[in-house]
């Protein structure tokens, strides 16, 4: 197997134009589709005309500071050696972190812990289980803190700069139209998106994606627009008001919920209330979102 630029002209020059006579002749089909669907302006209006911005936004790329990113993750990969020391330290023994099996063993066979589910190759370490053993030993935390660090370097620190092209000295992802379920776009090779924004440690990665000298990066997002959208469409009268207000939908849906004035809401009530409001859009239901607040299956049956 060889890269497409290694293939010699004239078998590229063949493949190419095959795949764009077949997509031709699929247009005429699928157009005709889309329009009896109804979309034909959505398709020609708005998604066509933004594959040219997307083409544009690949070529020009983004940059990344390096010496900010190889300084991050120097910091990282001795918090994660120290991690594995002290984990190694509460088990008694050394073992792999990053193998389910042999944590599964330290956790449920050698400490006692209390086992989740158990699958075909073995009892499940994953994060939902490691959430609900937290409380029986400090081994968990340990676990979860390392799998956090492990996870951004291996999936963001290490492999970026890497990725920097040599002609521009920048990064060069792909997006996405037509892969989230959801609409929004995506990005691939690599993935940009999927970089923590809520985290300190995430914020701080995305701060070594930086700007030319004389540019700025712009942070721009629709407010609550799938909120909006089923406001419109339930035509909730509360839900509707609060929209017509101004108001912060969230705190407002909190205040409804808990019965308490907006101005004496914490943050934490707050973010109860907007996993709410998103759990109702994508049909969470109280288990999902009782694991997702760590609250009582009870209180989130009652959200």
């Amino acid at each position: 197997r060889i890269n497409f630029e290694e293939v010699p002209v004239a078998l590229a020059t063949a493949h190419v134009a095959e795949k764009a006579d077949v997509a031709w002749r699929l247009s005429k089909v699928l157009s005709a589709q889309v329009d009896a669907a109804g979309l034909g302006s959505l398709y020609r209006e708005i998604e066509l005309p933004l594959t040219t911005v997307l083409a544009a936004m690949e070529d020009a790329g983004v940059r990344i500071d390096t010496y900010r990113m190889g300084e991050i993750t120097a910091r990282l990969a001795e918090r994660v050696e120290e991690l594995e020391a002290k984990a190694e330290e509460l088990a008694g023994e050394p073992f792999l972190l990053g193998s389910t099996q042999q944590v599964a063993r330290i956790l449920f066979e050698k400490l006692g812990l209390t086992p989740g589910r158990k699958g075909k190759t073995g009892y499940s370490t994953d994060a939902r289980v490691l959430r609900s053993i937290r409380h029986e030993h400090a081994i968990v935390d340990v676990l979860e803190e390392w799998r956090e660090y492990s996870k951004l370097l291996n999936t963001y620190l290490v492999p970026l700069p890497t990725l920097i092209a040599e002609h521009d000295g920048r990064i060069h992802t792909s997006f996405n139209q037509t892969v989230a379920a959801t609409g929004r776009l995506s990005t691939s090779s690599p993935n940009l998106q999927a970089i923590p924004v809520r985290s300190d440690l995430g914020r701080e990665i995305r701060s070594a994606f930086v700007a030319e000298p004389g540019f700025r990066l712009l942070s721009a997002d629709y407010s609550q627009v799938e909120l909006r959208i089923l406001a419109h469409v339930s035509g909730e009268p509360r839900l509707r008001e609060a929209f017509a207000r101004g108001e912060d939908v969230h705190a407002a849906t909190a205040a409804e919920v808990l019965g308490k004035p907006q101005a004496e809401l914490s943050k934490d009530e707050r973010d109860v209330a907007k996993m709410v409001n998103f759990g109702i859009i994508y049909g969470i239901s109280a288990f999902g979102l009782a694991e997702n607040l760590e609250i009582p299956r009870e209180q989130a049956q009652a959200y």
